[in-house]
């Protein structure tokens, strides 16, 4: 058997000395171990496995995502943000995906400039009612909207209508963390310039000063300094895009990622079997 390993279920399961120790063996008695990227495969290097049985090997993205084409004014018009600088994050809603951090950004601008802008929240989770009570407490109801679960045709209008994708993720004590971020490569690969958080696996994810950026994300200066860089430099958001476009056509499409496994896999076992 081989195993996938995504990151986030080893840092918190190093914490229990019982699934500490069941890890480990499950890991040494595979023929291999796919890692979602180098954080992952560090992680399962330091808890005693051999490094010749781990491979990194990125999620893949549909070719949808590149293929998607549409009117982006219609779009915008669509989700009520015509005229408007469009900040978007898609993820589940929870602590370490640092929605927090975008909506003390917007807190903190110039209320004139405000009115410029408007943030996208694709998603569901724990912490919603807490951001929802935010948003009120930061008098930003005209300025935010939760959207929800959405399908895969609406997060691709969204990946496609946003200036700007931003989940500034951090690590979290217990252990929860961000193992790769596959919705880097899909806003990526929708022409859309990303920010991240440099936790976890993102620096795997995010090509830094060329998809995108990678932030301390707890560092309010650097974020606002690289939203405003992007939001106000539509050439260099237009740049980046293509960037992350072309480095998805090349190297993450499904179709390339699936060799990639069974390369790793006739390799560790020595036949096609």
């Amino acid at each position: 058997y081989f195993v996938y390993a995504h990151g986030e279920e080893i840092e918190i399961g190093k914490r229990f000395k019982f699934r500490k120790k069941w890890m480990k063996r499950i890991f040494n008695r595979s023929r291999g171990i796919f890692c979602n990227s180098h954080f992952t495969e560090k992680a399962v290097i330091n808890l005693g496995v051999e490094d010749e049985k781990t491979k990194v090997i990125y999620w893949g993205v549909s070719k949808e995502y590149l293929e998607f084409n549409t009117n982006i004014e219609e779009l915008k018009k669509k989700y009520h943000v015509s005229n408007k600088k469009v900040l978007l994050t898609i993820s589940r809603i929870i602590e370490r995906k640092g929605h927090y951090f975008v909506l003390k950004y917007l807190r903190d601008i110039n209320k004139k400039n405000l009115n410029n802008f408007h943030y996208l929240i694709g998603g569901e989770g724990e912490d919603k009612p807490y951001l929802q009570e935010l948003v009120r407490d930061y008098s930003l109801e005209e300025n935010v909207t939760f959207l929800g679960r959405l399908d895969d045709e609406k997060i691709r209008e969204l990946y496609s209508l946003a200036d700007l994708f931003i989940m500034p993720n951090i690590a979290l004590e217990n252990g929860e963390v961000e193992g790769f971020g596959l919705v880097f490569l899909e806003a990526g690969a929708c022409g859309t310039p990303v920010i991240g958080g440099d936790s976890g696996g993102t620096e795997d994810a995010i090509l830094d000063r060329e998809t995108g950026f990678v932030v301390h994300s707890k560092n309010p200066l650097e974020l606002k300094e690289k939203i405003e860089l992007l939001l106000n430099n539509p050439d260099l958001s237009l740049k980046m895009g293509e960037k992350a476009r072309q480095r998805i056509n090349e190297f993450f499409l499904w179709e390339a990622v699936f060799h990639r496994f069974e390369d790793f896999r006739i390799n560790q076992l020595g036949t096609k079997e």
